[in-house]
């Protein structure tokens, strides 16, 4: 896993804001955006301490007793003030951070399960599947995957649901598409082997057939019957395509999700098919 080049915390929260409009006033606040806002409260208070010195002076109050008692007064309200604003905003901060260090990682496990997926359907092709790719017998050559693939590869969708507020919203929608490919290929490679180990080969042995052998392509549909024989040859097809177009697919989307992490959330460490 190549861990990206690190930039500044303003890149980061820049990623943020970008990946979270509704979060725009905090950020703005943070960044001085609302300074208007803020200038007005400090002239206020120094208007009215102003006018109550003035009134002061006025009603024969001393310029020693301003100096002494409005004055230090106003001071103290304001660096009270100021001190509240700088605190408010260092947690605004933290939680800008925070909600950035959840979406990434919910980010790196729905690219890590990605990655599972393609992986399990990539070592399944490569053991059962591509040698017998080309083989127009593959329908009996290819053996059953003896017992079946689980499907406990899982993702919360719930947990990359940020990606819809950035402008890769899209992307939610091709990862679901994935997941279901994904499934769909294991189901057809689990219906082929039940099909192959409970019908096809108590059929051959039945009719005799030795392992190894050569035999004619009507000699074994009068094993199995036209209706099994169809199945079987169709089955195995869809075995094939399925499995291509999923393991494609997948990496594609891989891809696509390892990237936008990366734009929208720029110097943090994203992993990516390949490089885990």
């Amino acid at each position: 896993m190549d861990p990206n080049d690190r930039q500044s915390p303003q890149a980061s929260h820049a990623g943020v804001r970008d990946a979270h409009p509704n979060l725009q006033g905090l950020v703005n606040a943070i960044s001085g955006t609302n300074m208007k806002a803020e200038n007005e409260v400090i002239v206020s208070v120094l208007v009215f301490f102003i006018g109550f010195a003035v009134g002061g002076v006025l009603d024969g109050k001393s310029f020693d007793t301003v100096y002494t008692v409005i004055l230090p007064a106003v001071t103290t309200l304001l660096a009270a003030y100021l001190g509240a604003k700088y605190a408010f905003k260092l947690q605004a901060m933290k939680n800008i951070e925070e909600l950035a260090s959840s979406n990434v990682a919910a980010g790196n496990r729905a690219v890590f399960s990605l990655i599972r997926t393609f992986n399990r359907l990539k070592n399944i092709e490569t053991q059962f599947i591509e040698p017998y790719k080309h083989d127009k017998a593959a329908f009996l050559q290819m053996p059953p995957v003896l017992g079946l693939i689980r499907d406990d590869i899982s993702l919360d969708f719930d947990s990359i649901s940020f990606l819809l507020e950035t402008k890769h919203r899209n992307l939610l929608g091709e990862i679901t598409v994935g997941f279901a490919k994904y499934q769909s290929a294991i189901d057809a490679i689990n219906e082929r082997s039940k099909l192959h180990i409970n019908q096809v080969q108590p059929l051959l042995e039945k009719a005799d057939f030795i392992e190894g052998q050569n035999y004619s392509f009507e000699h074994i549909e009068a094993a199995l019957g036209k209706r099994l024989y169809i199945t079987i040859k169709q089955s195995t097809d869809q075995v094939f395509e399925h499995t291509t177009d999923t393991l494609r697919f997948i990496e594609e989307v891989s891809g696509k999700l390892t990237k936008a992490l990366q734009e929208t959330f720029p110097g943090r460490e994203i992993i990516s098919l390949g490089k885990i």
